[in-house]
């Protein structure tokens, strides 16, 4: 029964694990209940295997606890597929390497104390280490639903029989009394896998928020050039302007001279309408801003979109000049874009920006409406995407920014309108 305890304890880390790495559904009672059940469904089982008077195959033992922990985190995922899959695979070789430890000290050691302090001072630590390094990142990548996960399932389960084949079957672990050496080394091997893997993912996020960082650049740079030529075009005209009032002041005064008052009149209303088509859209006081702004409203003239607008930003305003901040407004500017024009009734496509300081901060709140449901993560606070072609990626960027800046980022649905505020120091 000492073993019984150990997989009791390792269980308790498991389903710990999993509620840290999965995303989980926001059904609080299918949280609390897909928990209690794993909890005492598992128990029975390892209960079974290790009372003289049931008798119950080994190999059934393990393959009905998979079956139940596998059945657990599907019913807690948001995801019923391999990436819930990926995650219990992760959970059973994270409490693998305790509980063989346990074991180790169990046969050669002695003693049920010692045992079961190792594996949980094994179990909390990496669990601290794995939730303070890799927890956010993970759910992040697990938000993108791009990665082909049921690939690298492969690689858990080798390590997962690699290890039971060594400890459990065909022989016990107290059977081979050199098993410590091969066991310290399977370790090894998996740990530089899972730190490959990490490396991996954050790689290929990098090279994905390039991607879009260089599409956001084009507009950018597309902004300001844009900007530059609206200011030029206008420096022309105004010249060309002023070079033809000279002659319209001198034909001015001729009329008066000769008393033709109405010839006066539609002269300048003539006049008037050639200055109005002059006349510069200006968003804001800030160059940057007004250029950015200044391509999504032509975007938004192009698609149809009912695009409104309250924009005052101030010229001085510094963090304008971070390329971060014109990738963050841009990103949050184009994913309003994307999530209206999916809206059926293109009556219904509406866009409206909100930009404007308020005491020592610039809030930033863009509105649009969306089609369809909609969550926000518990774990990451940004929408959920089910788009597999590595969009989505801009929401990340979008947060790291924010968080790097010790900015406030807060996405909030109110009924098909989504609300994303942006709240910056000044």
């Amino acid at each position: 029964m000492n073993e019984f305890l150990i997989y009791r304890s390792s269980m308790i880390f498991q389903l710990a694990f999993l509620l840290l790495f999965l995303p989980l559904t926001k059904q609080k009672w299918k949280v609390i209940m897909g928990t209690a059940t794993a909890f005492i469904l598992t128990g029975i089982v390892e209960y079974m295997n290790f009372d003289p008077a049931v008798y119950m195959n080994r190999q059934l033992n393990v393959l009905l606890l998979i079956i139940i922990v596998l059945a657990a985190a599907l019913f807690l995922c948001r995801y019923s597929d391999w990436r819930a899959v990926f995650t219990v695979l992760c959970s059973s070789n994270y409490v693998m390497i305790g509980n063989v430890v346990a074991e180790v000290v169990l046969v050669f050691r002695g003693g049920m104390a010692r045992a079961l302090t190792c594996q949980i001072l094994i179990h909390a630590t990496l669990l601290y280490l794995l939730v303070r390094t890799v927890r956010k990142n993970y759910l992040m990548e697990l938000e993108m639903a791009d990665r082909k996960w049921s690939r690298i399932c492969l690689m858990p389960v080798l390590f997962y029989m690699t290890v039971y084949g060594m400890t459990v079957w065909p022989v016990s672990i107290a059977e081979v009394p050199n098993i410590c050496g091969a066991l310290i080394c399977v370790f090894l091997l998996m740990g530089f896998y899972y730190v490959s893997l990490i490396i991996g993912i954050a790689q290929s996020r990098n090279e994905a928020e390039k991607i879009n960082a260089s599409a956001l650049m084009e507009k950018y740079t597309e902004g300001i050039l844009h900007e530059a030529r609206t200011v030029r075009n206008h420096q022309k005209l105004l010249a060309i302007q002023r070079h033809d009032l000279r002659h319209q002041y001198a034909l001015i005064k001729s009329l008066l001279d000769e008393g033709q008052y109405d010839e006066i009149y539609q002269l300048l209303e003539k006049s008037g309408q050639q200055l109005e088509s002059l006349k510069e859209i200006r968003y804001c006081e800030n160059s940057i801003v007004n250029g950015i702004i200044g391509i999504y409203h032509a975007k938004a003239e192009r698609a149809q979109i009912d695009f409104t607008y309250k924009i005052d930003v101030p010229a001085e305003f510094e963090q304008a000049k971070d390329f971060g901040f014109a990738t963050m407004l841009s990103n949050l500017l184009e994913n309003a874009f994307i999530a209206v024009c999916k809206v059926p009734d293109s009556q219904e496509r509406k866009v409206s920006v909100r930009i404007e300081p308020k005491k020592e901060q610039l809030i930033i709140e863009i509105r649009n409406n969306y089609f369809g449901k909609l969550d926000i993560s518990r774990e990451t606070g940004l929408p959920v995407t089910d788009k597999v072609d590595g969009h989505g990626y801009g929401l990340v960027s979008v947060s790291n920014y924010a968080r790097k800046s010790g900015a406030l980022l807060k996405f909030r649905p109110e009924g098909q309108l989504l609300v994303v505020q942006y709240i910056t120091n000044l």
